[in-house]
């Protein structure tokens, strides 16, 4: 670092950061190891050069760019963490990866001796000066025909042969530049261009993720002001033709495509794509010679892949990839063995090319091509005669391939929502070839999550996917649904509030939409749905439709929604019969309607309702992998009395997948059984807290020793944890089963006068709740509340039946349980489960719990 900054590695405090070693240094400053006191986390800070020429306006435009910097989000770009300034001294704050920079690696192969495996250090620091990795270097020949050793670090997962392995290792190169392409492709989006990609730009983890480092620096460096004279930004071997023409062509963020070309080049050969001995030998050659094709030096790359970089390194910005997204789009379709979009450049183009090196020669030529030229007008005519043809022709195909990425989507989201993992990852990447955009494969990524049973990581998924899609209502709709199951009520209702200033216009928008209004309005979200089938009438439309059909008809048990229900679940089945997300709104759907013919003494289509459940659920069989399949046939065989079958469906899923939804309905089953350790024992599998399972868990430490006093403590952990929405309503049934119901008296009327916030969810049922336990609200009224819907009647029932037995009346605690497990409501419903199970133990047991006491 330059003296004129004042300040040295032994100063340890700069900011709100403790300074540690020293990782790197470069021409733009030097980056620290460091942390940042406030926040207690390691960071890497990078601190500029004071040779930079900082002016007054200079500060002003580094702070505007790194602020915007600030502001992208994405897996693959090293997020900035915070600007600031002391004594003179400018730095930024920025995530550390704990892995090298490309360019690390790649100059340890070439150090590398036949025959040998070389690691690559750790980020910004090793065994070599990372600023000599600037500068255009020898080739080192025998690192391009090295037959043993390792690309890169194990860590990384390039960890075959670098250049004679078979294409296991430029797969994963060209997955690693695609997920660098979709980086700057979301950059681009949000208006910055990074103007310095090289694999000194890009971190590698040691997951294998490439991460872009020092996004918007480089823009703001080629500011007036920021640079020494007669220099600009940049490292030559990697610049873009127009940014060495300095203004006389324009700049765009193409120039970011060509640079990420030049990286993928040098990771195929082991060299730049051009070399001299100075730098102004490399910038001539960079303007007017074309890179020597990858193949000639190594022969192993496949061919599509050097046309993919060859096209990148195009001179002309016309001719490269237009965005980083097609850049990504034709390397995954390479690696997925499909045809790329880029093509190599024919005989005319290659006259083109020669002609631009060779203007003389290419004069004298040109007398010759007039006499062909002439020539060629007599067949002017014809050729003017199959345009008409050929115009009508592309724009049917064009209509074919829009209609091969909807149908594509569509089979990519029938399988994201079954939540198979593998088949939804094969679906997506053929969508991602026929052109589905970044965002919509994000949404289906989503979808994959949700149906697997994680929530967290689902929404991560939607929100990077609003990012790309702004104006997406499909997007939003399905994060909104998502923050709803899994984040706070708030969220779910600001994105509400976007979504209503949003206009849906395809399919997906309204299907979507529909879908998430119907938590909140189940008539609204099916109003919803009836457009988007109107506008394409889709097997999953038909599927996603009958779902909430269901819940409607639980809550109704009206004979005309069960019609509606089957109709949809029929149409899905049709097109899509073995569908494991089809099949399992098949089950649940045909259970529904075998309770309501029940209720309407219709045994005949009651037994064939529940014939057809039996027949899908056994389709469903062996797939326990997926969520969905191992809920529904565990529903399915409660439902028709085979407790034990359930319960082994659900054990055998828990020995494979570790699912918090799996372990804890399991746990209440075993807890049902009277197995409280066993249940205790699968609750601590979990891999994160989770409500219901913690209220349950509450419940079995009160059946072991000294258990009452140990499900208080569980009680006074979930209190501080769960504090929003309705959450401190179901936590309250804790020390009511533990008869402290004075305590829940206090804590509900503690919530009514603070106006506690409660889910905006079809009625006020919540709110009827809590003034019921703050005893405002007498027993009767409650009841009354609840209504026609099955669903409040099951969940004010068990609310009461828990009061009644805190009290100690054991026949009026049964008698409610018994009202809520008779409206069928069984489908994941925590009430109907509590019930059920609370209703089993005091049968079996009526002393059942031992320390409640009866009423005076």
């Amino acid at each position: 670092m330059s003296s004129r900054t004042n300040h040295s590695p032994e100063q340890q405090r700069l900011g709100d950061f403790e300074i540690g070693r020293e990782l790197g240094r470069g021409g733009m400053g030097v980056v620290y190891d460091a942390r940042q006191v406030s926040l207690n986390r390691t960071v890497a800070l990078k601190v500029l050069s004071g040779g930079l020429g900082l002016t007054a306006n200079a500060v002003q435009r580094f702070r505007r760019e790194a602020e915007a910097a600030a502001k992208l989000h994405h897996t693959n770009i090293v997020p900035v963490y915070a600007t600031g300034e002391e004594n003179g001294v400018h730095y930024y704050a920025m995530e550390l990866i704990d892995g090298p920079s490309l360019d690390q690696v790649v100059h340890q192969r070439r150090l590398a001796p036949t025959g040998t495996t070389t690691q690559p250090t750790g980020s910004y620091h090793g065994n070599f000066d990372p600023a000599q990795l600037t500068k255009t270097g020898p080739y080192v020949e025998s690192s391009a025909t090295s037959n043993t050793g390792t690309a890169l670090s194990t860590s990384a997962g390039l960890n075959s042969s670098m250049l004679d392995s078979g294409s296991g290792y430029f797969d994963t190169v060209a997955r690693m530049i695609a997920e660098v392409a979709d980086g700057l492709e979301y950059a681009h989006q949000q208006g910055v261009i990074h103007r310095d990609i090289k694999p000194s730009n890009l971190l590698l983890a040691p997951a294998g993720r490439l991460s872009i480092n020092d996004f918007g620096l480089a823009r703001v460096l080629e500011q007036p002001g920021m640079t020494t004279t007669g220099e600009f930004v940049g490292t030559p071997a990697y610049m873009s033709p127009e940014q060495i023409a300095a203004g006389r062509t324009p700049l765009d963020h193409r120039t970011d495509i060509y640079s990420l070309g030049a990286t993928l080049y040098e990771l195929l050969t082991l060299q730049p794509p051009f070399r001299g001995e100075r730098r102004d030998q490399v910038l001539a050659q960079i303007i007017h010679k074309e890179p020597q094709p990858p193949r000639k030096i190594n022969k192993k790359v496949p061919v599509d892949l050097e046309t993919i970089c060859l096209k990148a390194l195009e001179k002309d910005p016309d001719r490269r990839y237009q965005t980083a997204g097609q850049m990504a789009e034709d390397l995954r379709r390479y690696v997925n063995r499909f045809a790329i979009a880029a093509r190599r450049a024919g005989p005319i183009e290659r006259l083109r090319k020669w002609g631009k090196r060779h203007p003389g020669l290419a004069v004298a030529l040109a007398g010759m091509m007039v006499a062909i030229a002439v020539a060629g007008l007599f067949a002017y005519q014809a050729w003017s005669d199959r345009q008409a043809h050929i115009v009508a022709e592309k724009e049917s195909q064009q209509q074919l391939r829009a209609e091969k990425q909807q149908n594509a989507l569509e089979k990519a989201l029938a399988v994201a929502m079954s939540g198979d993992l593998d088949a939804a990852e094969k679906a997506i990447g053929e969508a991602e070839l026929l052109g589905a955009s970044a965002g919509k494969v994000r949404m289906l990524r989503g979808q994959v999550a949700f149906h697997r049973g994680e929530v967290m990581l689902a929404i991560e998924h939607l929100q990077l996917a609003v990012k790309l899609e702004k104006e997406s209502v499909a997007a939003w709709s399905m994060l909104a649904l998502f923050s709803l199951h899994g984040g706070p009520y708030e969220e779910y209702e600001e994105i509400l509030e976007k979504l209503e200033r949003l206009r849906p216009s395809t399919p997906e928008d309204y299907l979507f939409k529909g879908y998430a209004e119907s938590a909140l309005d189940p008539v609204q979200g099916l109003r919803t749905m009836d457009q988007a089938i109107s506008r394409r009438n889709s097997p999953i439309a038909r599927a996603m439709r009958a779902e909430v059909w269901t819940s409607r008809a639980v809550d109704t048990a009206d004979p005309r929604h069960v019609a509606a229900m089957l109709n949809d679940v029929r149409a899905a089945k049709g097109l899509l019969p073995d569908n494991p997300y089809v099949l399992y709104v098949s089950v649940n759907a045909h259970l529904v309607a075998a309770n309501v013919f029940a209720e309407t003494g219709d045994k005949k289509e009651q037994q064939r309702a529940l014939d057809e459940a039996g027949r899908d659920a056994h389709a469903l069989e062996g797939k326990d992998t997926l969520l969905g399949a191992v809920m529904i046939r565990y529903v399915y065989f409660t439902h028709i009395g085979a407790e034990d079958k359930g319960f082994d469906v659900l054990r055998k899923a828990a020995e494979r997948v570790n699912s918090t939804l799996i372990l804890g309905v399991l746990s209440t089953d075993s807890y049902r059984r009277g197995e409280p350790a066993k249940a205790l024992e699968l609750l601590d599998r979990r891999k994160q807290p989770e409500l219901f399972g913690d209220i349950v868990r509450a419940y079995v430490l009160a059946e072991l020793p000294n258990g009452p006093a140990r499900a208080l403590e569980a009680y006074r952990e979930m209190a501080k944890r769960y504090t929003q929405g309705s959450a401190p309503l179901y936590c309250h049934a804790v020390p009511l089963f533990l008869q402290r119901q004075e305590e829940v008296v206090a804590a509900s009327r503690d919530l009514l006068n603070r106006d506690h916030r409660l889910p905006p969810l079809r009625s006020n049922f919540h709110k009827n709740w809590l003034a019921f336990n703050a005893g405002q609200l007498s027993a009767a009224d409650f009841e009354k509340a609840a209504g026609a819907s099955r669903w409040e009647q099951c969940g004010t029932h068990h609310a009461i039946g828990v009061m009644r037995l805190a009290g100690g009346d054991r026949a009026g605690a049964k008698a409610h349980f018994r009202k809520s497990v008779a409206t069928h409501c069984l489908n994941f419903s925590f009430h109907y489960d509590c019930s059920r199970f609370f209703l089993e133990r005091m049968e079996k047991d009526p002393t059942w719990p031992p320390w409640i006491k009866p009423e005076k």
